[in-house]
């Protein structure tokens, strides 16, 4: 099973992919969760063309990806579970919480540091919510995000077949969680005692900074709980809320060229120096 993973990481993760933007662009047109307030050509446009230079940019970059990193640790026998002789389970285990907290570490890093907060504040400057917002991170981004969970796999010597799997959780999470749609309560008060579910991550793209900056996770929703950075609900309800940042309102913040620019130009003197805390 391990060599068939390793074999076809490319494969499992494209084909996960796919099917998870398929099977939640469909959920979204049944059950929507919120009425959407901009054109759907003009932000997926955008969105799915900075997703294109995502891949491209980190690729280029990081053409070996976490799995590569990981099989080279192995190599080297560099890392914790490259150096200790433990049982794969408990390898696996730890190292899928060790990749899912770097995930949410780097989350809350792009909150709290200026520098970070710029590249981060394409993400959240879209003016509805849908599973293409998952999409949407400025290329730098990309490369920082892919940084940090590339050193957190070779320091723990995480196995490289957990890592080609916790990678495409990773994917498939990212765009469950942005999703449009709607779950019956009960379920997404069970459901977010084991992962991150739309309601629960839709609080953090809240213009409110107290929403904004919580519910970090990406696969588990137990870091946020742990750190005391979960919120359950936004104070003005689903409905209610405003999603997205105060100081840009403007469909200009839609378009590519915006998307690619908008870390270089000047961000209100307020929001800066919140940010720089």
């Amino acid at each position: 099973m391990i060599d068939f993973i390793l074999a076809n990481e490319r494969e499992i993760y494209s084909v996960s992919y796919f099917l998870a933007l398929t099977a939640v662009a469909v959920w979204e047109m049944a059950a929507p969760r919120r009425a959407l307030t901009q054109s759907l050509k003009r932000r997926w446009t955008g969105n799915f063309a900075i997703t294109i230079l995502d891949i491209i940019v980190i690729r280029l970059v990081f053409p070996m990806a976490a799995v590569g990193m990981a099989l080279l640790a192995e190599d080297w026998r560099f890392g914790l579970f490259n150096l200790i002789n433990a049982p794969f389970w408990i390898a696996a285990v730890v190292s899928i919480l060790a990749i899912d907290f770097a995930r949410y570490l780097q989350h809350f890093l792009l909150h709290h540091w200026s520098p970070l907060w710029r590249l981060h504040r394409v993400h959240h400057a879209d003016l509805d919510y849908d599973f293409t917002v998952g999409l949407r991170f400025h290329p730098l981004e990309g490369l920082y995000s892919m940084g940090f969970v590339v050193a957190a796999v070779m320091l723990v010597g995480a196995p490289p077949a957990v890592v080609a799997l916790m990678e495409a959780a990773t994917a498939i999470s990212g765009v469950f969680v942005h999703a449009n749609a709607r779950l019956p309560l009960g379920l997404d008060r069970l459901l977010r005692t084991l992962i991150v579910t739309p309601d629960m991550h839709r609080v953090h793209h809240s213009t409110a900074r107290v929403e904004q900056d919580s519910n970090y996770g990406a696969v588990f929703p137990f870091w946020d709980k742990l750190m005391q950075t979960y919120r359950p609900q936004p104070a003005a309800g689903h409905q209610g809320m405003s999603l997205g940042l105060p100081e840009m309102r403007d469909e200009q913040c839609l378009g590519l060229s915006w998307m690619l620019t908008a870390p270089f130009l000047p961000q209100p003197q307020n929001r800066a120096a919140e940010r720089s805390s």
